[in-house]
Parts: C-alpha cells; sequence; structure tokens
C-alpha cells in the first residue's frame, strides 16, 4: 500500500538520477523530458517537485504516467520482502546461537607425525577465532541485526533484481521517446527485449546490468537499517507503534543518505543496458561512477 502512494515520488527520483545537470539527457524526447522532470525550479525545491508531477500528467498520457512501472514494482517489493524477512529470521537464529569451534578430538592419532602438529595449530587458531566472533557479533544483538541484515537484504536483492532493472527501464519512457503515451509495453515484452538483444547472447547480463553497485550498496544499507533499528528500539524500549515508526523512519533515513550515490550509479547502469541512456550502452561500475561525479 506505501509503495502505491509513493510510486509518483519514485518516479521521480529515477528520472532525476538519470538525467545530467544542465538539462543534458537522453533520446529524442530530452527536452521534453528534461522539462518534466526538473519542472524549471532547482531539483531541490518542493515547486520542482510538484510542477515535474504536474508536467508528467500533462505530457506522458493522465494520471496513469505516474504509475508507470508500478506493477513490476510490486512484484519486486513483495518478492523482496518475502525472500528478506524468511531469510532474516533464520539468519539471526544461526549467527546469535552459532558455535565456531572444532572438537579437540578431530586430530586423529592416526595422521602422519609431521602433519598432527600443524593441524592442531589450525584448529586453535580457527577456535579462536569463533571464540573472537561470538563475542563480538554473536553477544551483540545489533551486530547480529546488521549481518542478517546485510545477508537478507543481498539475497533478496540478487532474487528479484530483473523486476529492479523492469522498473527503471518503465519509469525512463519519458526521457528516451518523444511520445511516452503513445508506445504501450509490458512486463511480457520487456523481458523479451532482454533476452533476445543482450551481448554475447547472454540475457543475464541485460538482466542484471548494475548489480555490482546494488550489492555493494545493499550490504551497507540493509545492515545498518536493521542495526539502527534494532538499537533504537532496545535503547529507549520503543514498545508504541508511533514510537517503533519513529524509529524505523530514522534508521531507514540514515541508511538511504548513506547509500544513495550507489543508488545513482545503480540506476544509470541499468538504464545504459537497455540504450536509454545518454546513447551509450557501457555497464562499467567505475565509469558510470566517473559520470555521476562530472
Amino acid at each position: 500500500g506505501a509503495r502505491f502512494f509513493t510510486a509518483p515520488l519514485d518516479l521521480i527520483k529515477i528520472r532525476r538520477q538519470l538525467v545530467k545537470p544542465g538539462g543534458v539527457g537522453v533520446g529524442a524526447g530530452v527536452a521534453n523530458a528534461n522539462a518534466n522532470v526538473n519542472g524549471g525550479f532547482s531539483s531541490f525545491s518542493p515547486f520542482g517537485l510538484f510542477r515535474s508531477l504536474r508536467d508528467i500528467v500533462r505530457n506522458e498520457g493522465g494520471l496513469p504516467s505516474l504509475f508507470r512501472g508500478n506493477l513490476a514494482a510490486t512484484y519486486l517489493w513483495i518478492g523482496y520482502a518475502a525472500v528478506q524477512f524468511s531469510l532474516y529470521a533464520r539468519t539471526s537464529d544461526f549467527i546469535a546461537n552459532a558455535h565456531f569451534q572444532i572438537p579437540p578430538n578431530i586430530i586423529s592419532n592416526s595422521m602422519p607425525p609431521p602433519m598432527i602438529e600443524p593441524a592442531q595449530n589450525a584448529v586453535n587458531v580457527i577456535n579462536a577465532v569463533g571464540v573472537t566472533f561470538q563475542k563480538s557479533i554473536s553477544c551483540n544483538p545489533s551486530a547480529v541485526a546488521f549481518c542478517s541484515g546485510a545477508i537478507a537484504g543481498t539475497a533478496a536483492t540478487l532474487a528479484t533484481y530483473p523486476f529492479d532493472i523492469c522498473r527503471t527501464a518503465f519509469a525512463t519512457r519519458g526521457l528516451t521517446i518523444s511520445d511516452p503515451s503513445s508506445t504501450a509495453i509490458s512486463i511480457q515484452s520487456f523481458f523479451k527485449h532482454a533476452a533476445s538483444n543482450s551481448p554475447n547472447g547472454n540475457p543475464l547480463r541485460n538482466l542484471f546490468a548494475g548489480c555490482g553497485p546494488a550489492v555493494l550498496g545493499i550490504i551497507p544499507y540493509m545492515g545498518i537499517n536493521f542495526a539502527l533499528y534494532d538499537y533504537l528500539v532496545r535503547k529507549g524500549e520503543k514498545t508504541k507503534v508511533g514510537d517503533a515508526g519513529m524509529a524505523g523512519a530514522i534508521a531507514g533515513g540514515t541508511s538511504k543518505l548513506i547509500v544513495y550515490p550507489l543508488d545513482t550509479v545503480k540506476k544509470r547502469l541499468q538504464a545504459q543496458a537497455f540504450n536509454t541512456f545518454w546513447g551509450t550502452t557501457g555497464t562499467s561500475t567505475s565509469s558510470a561512477s566517473a559520470a555521476v561525479s562530472k
């Protein structure tokens, strides 16, 4: 429900990530698209935001244009939440109760004598690392939440990534064609395009374009999100729904702000994979990062 109501804001966010400052954009519809995105105001101006929404409705097919790609986004977040929270609980239990200790009797006297002492030394090192892990992470709820959130977020990102890139492709329609209201596309046609226009006959290269910065971003994002939320809830003993919601808002906002540059790089690599961004097909994280910094 929340994703549905915030879909227009997500559309504006994606478009502003893909348009170069100074009015340089992509494809045939660049002039009209830049006007729709920036609305003649600063990107940080609330008036520019409302004018952007108005211009998209006026020039790109009415109110439905504000929800372009929302079906793909719905599939994305349903699948993402299912994978993330189911794996998060299991990972938390595993880390909190983990005992990384190798039994001493694993070193058998039947081993060759020259191997017994090195093997015993290796077991001692592994056990020492396991004890350190238990003391520093397993016994710290916030550390457990960070590790569990990072692992669960990474798995969920990889499992649903094709829908993420699909959402980006739909959101960029107004940036890449002169009359976005006249062209009907579907999720099925998107995946068909990805399969038939993939470099070297490998459709996964298209469907997972930008996956590197996505994973690099999701590890600190979900780790900090869960860890900070856990810390705030435990510190303040938040039991009311409103207080827990405030803790969630602080944790989510802080973690999102930290990793936002990587999200911009990810979106640009996704768009490049389908020749929709600046007319290029580069898929290098470093080149996209350099373009962002200019």
